[in-house]
């Protein structure tokens, strides 16, 4: 990692490899985490909305319930909640 003499890594949990580097961010590398949730205090990056998806999963097995719907689906469906930015103090001030 020395060697290559990145700027920044987006990445989850790389904290971990980067203080086995001797390294610490923001003062050798900035640090954006896919998964503040899961990460370091502090951690810049993106908190996801569990809370949400979790309400839309039970709404949607509810409705399968309604409809009396049995095995598997031919019709593959998902469902996307946008995560939220969060600031943290994990990438330097420029």
């Amino acid at each position: 990692m020395r060697q290559r003499r990145r700027k920044a890594i987006l990445q989850a949990h790389f904290h971990e490899a980067l203080a086995a580097e001797g390294l610490s961010c923001p003062r050798d590398l900035g640090y954006v985490s896919l998964n503040v949730n899961d990460d370091i205090e502090n951690a810049m990056g993106i908190r996801h909305r569990r809370d949400v998806l979790g309400a839309m999963a039970v709404d949607a097995l509810n409705n399968l319930l309604h409809r009396n719907a049995k095995g598997p689906s031919d019709v593959i469906t998902g469902t996307q909640v946008d995560g939220i930015w969060e600031e943290g103090e994990t990438l330097p001030v420029l």
